[in-house]
């Protein structure tokens, strides 16, 4: 129980519908999708890793101040660095098999990019200094080796400093894809491209047409008539990408998804001779787009330029529902920034007792911001629709 000098109270839950929902609610904007208890309980449900929940709540005199969604597994970091690293450390494992084997927990879901941590506007420094230092006895008393709290963007804030403060290493992150949508139709979007890129999407376009591919958009039940081809067409996918950990996408998270948030929940689908050769998945949040995942036949999306046309297909998606915002995730910076994404430098904070864990993490941390970093691309003839850090 808390006592006089101790006035935080911190609440721990294994699922979302145990929390104090109404409070969540009190403390989230609209649009805030990975705060939200339907999207959580979908996460719950769609068993993409092996993994426990955890729900944090923080209290000061009965009155929820902050909350946090997250989750706990055991985490073999060598899975986790980019190969070049991993193969230089592989030796140490060789010896010592525990070596790098850690029981972390996240502050995030292992579905999608962004904060799932939600605090009061005026909540002290001393405050917040004192919740996150429960949350590391929390962590040491259960036994957690490594905590990572994700995806802090923008100008840090009093919470960042606190995390500071308190025994977290700050560490550069994956970038975040995003794009504003400022365009009236999808045609000033053309428009507002350079000749070069514009040229390359009429391209696209016309590949695509040549391949007789047939297009459709869902967000009701039928989305679900043909989840066996979702999970093989996203094993293709992760069997190309080498370089970045994936989630094993399954049939229970389509389901999971439209249970929990209906008609939020989109799938674009693309068809060839009867067939779904390409999906993307995407939820809608208030004026914002989130993209979740894809999958890929590359034998026919390569020729048809499928990938490059599910991205046109969301932004005008996204032009035709007055959406603000897309979200396009932390990968293939070159193919997202040559159809008009931004891409967004992102921080994250790392605890662990062992320095040696910090020092690697420090090493490590780099090679994730600039990932890519010489093959982006800024397309707009007007330069302040894209934000690039690196230009080709």
């Amino acid at each position: 129980m808390p006592g006089c000098c101790d006035p935080i109270e911190m609440r721990v839950y294994k699922s979302i519908s145990q929390t104090n929902q109404s409070a969540w609610q009190k403390l989230r904007k609209s649009n805030q999708i990975l705060t939200d208890a339907a999207y959580l309980k979908a996460v719950e449900q769609s068993e993409v890793i092996d993994c426990e929940y955890r729900y944090f709540e923080f209290y000061d005199d009965k009155k929820l101040i902050c909350s946090m969604a997250g989750y706990v597994f055991d985490q073999d970091l060598l899975d986790d660095i980019p190969k070049g690293i991993a193969n230089v450390l592989f030796p140490i494992r060789k010896a010592f098999p525990p070596f790098l084997k850690v029981k972390t927990l996240i502050i995030g879901t292992p579905i999608s990019i962004g904060q799932t941590l939600l605090i009061a506007s005026s909540i002290s420094a001393d405050k917040i200094t004192n919740l996150l230092t429960k949350l590391i006895d929390y962590g040491k008393n259960q036994h957690i080796e490594l905590i990572l709290m994700r995806d802090f963007r923008g100008e840090k804030d009093n919470l960042e400093q606190a995390i500071d403060q308190v025994g977290f290493e700050c560490l550069s992150n994956y970038p975040l894809a995003v794009m504003p949508v400022p365009w009236h139709s999808f045609d000033a979007y053309l428009s507002a491209m350079k000749s070069r890129y514009r040229y390359d999407a009429r391209r696209r376009f016309k590949q695509k047409d040549n391949h007789t591919i047939q297009t459709q958009i869902l967000n009701d039940e039928s989305a679900l008539d043909d989840l066996k081809s979702y999970q093989l067409l996203y094993e293709k996918v992760l069997q190309q990408s080498n370089d970045y950990p994936h989630e094993f996408i399954k049939s229970d998270y389509h389901q999971a998804m439209w249970n929990n948030l209906g008609n939020r929940s989109y799938w674009l689908q693309y068809f060839h001779e009867e067939q779904m050769v390409a999906f993307i998945h995407f939820i809608q949040a208030g004026k914002r787009v989130i993209a979740q995942y894809i999958g890929l036949d590359y034998q026919v999306s390569e020729s048809a330029q499928l990938y490059f046309n599910a991205l046109y297909d969301l932004i005008r998606f996204a032009i035709e529902h007055n959406i603000e915002m897309i979200e396009a995730g932390v990968t293939t910076y070159q193919a997202k920034s040559s159809v008009g994404f931004s891409i967004i430098p992102q921080r994250m904070y790392l605890w662990h007792k062992r320095i040696l864990i910090r020092k690697l993490a420090q090493w490590v941390a780099p090679g994730l911001s600039s990932k890519e970093k010489d093959k982006c691309h800024t397309i707009f003839k007007d330069k302040t629709l894209q934000s690039i850090p690196y230009e080709v």
